[in-house]
């Protein structure tokens, strides 16, 4: 988060505010039809991958212990949320901080988001139908648009059958389910499919915790009588 006012406007014809020459990567720009930065600029990361922290900063001069979150022991116990403490407590004194400037949390810095992604048949009439489960299995929530992609398996050939995309944030323990009908083409009851969570290493939508659960087992489809 940045804090701006406009009471020194000009400073955006300074250098800073043109591309930077090492990276390319282009100069910040106002909000639209203003010519300066004002108020608050919330920041965030495309990938989800900035590690976890409170949701306190009551001032310029901030510091941990100088104001209470219940979700922590910055603050005595049952002191409430946003509270001043009448006596604060050392930062470098409690084993957890000695960072003073840095606003972290007591427990779950590094928490992150785990895709996980599962895949059976659903047994009736042709044409096949396979049900595909992303579930975040991770401590914090999971961006909308994970891929998971399910194939077809013969030996070590995949074919690709279809591509899902979540459409929501999952929280901690949430699945979202699709359906994918199986063009007759492509495979019928008895054939062996597995599914995979897509990342793009290049460019990707969140950061894991575990990727050891990003691909299923092949799974056999037969279906009795």
């Amino acid at each position: 988060m940045r804090v701006s006012n406009s009471a020194n406007w000009q400073c955006n014809t300074a250098p800073w505010n043109q591309p930077d020459p090492q990276t390319g990567r282009p100069a910040w720009k106002p909000p639209p039809n203003q010519s300066y930065y004002k108020g608050l600029s919330v920041f965030g990361d495309s990938a989800n991958s900035w590690v976890g922290t409170r949701t306190l900063w009551n001032q310029h001069a901030y510091y941990v212990t100088n104001i209470c979150d219940p979700r922590d022991s910055a603050c005595d116990p049952q002191a409430p949320y946003g509270s001043i403490p009448a006596a604060e407590k050392q930062n470098w004194q409690q084993d957890w901080l000695n960072n003073f400037r840095q606003n972290v949390q007591d427990g779950g810095i590094f928490d992150a988001p785990d895709a996980a992604v599962s895949l059976q048949s659903v047994c009736g009439e042709p044409p096949l139908v396979l049900e595909v489960g992303v579930r975040n299995l991770g401590l914090v929530g999971l961006p909308a648009g994970v891929e998971a992609a399910v194939f077809k398996v013969d030996g070590m050939v995949e074919t690709l059958v279809e591509t899902v995309v979540t459409t929501k944030a999952l929280l901690p323990g949430q699945t979202e389910v699709f359906q994918v009908i199986v063009p007759v083409e492509l495979g019928v009851a008895g054939d062996t499919f597995l599914a995979r969570i897509v990342v793009d290493p290049d460019n990707p939508k969140f950061h894991e915790c575990d990727d050891t659960n990003n691909q299923t087992a092949a799974i056999d489809t037969f279906c009795p009588g």
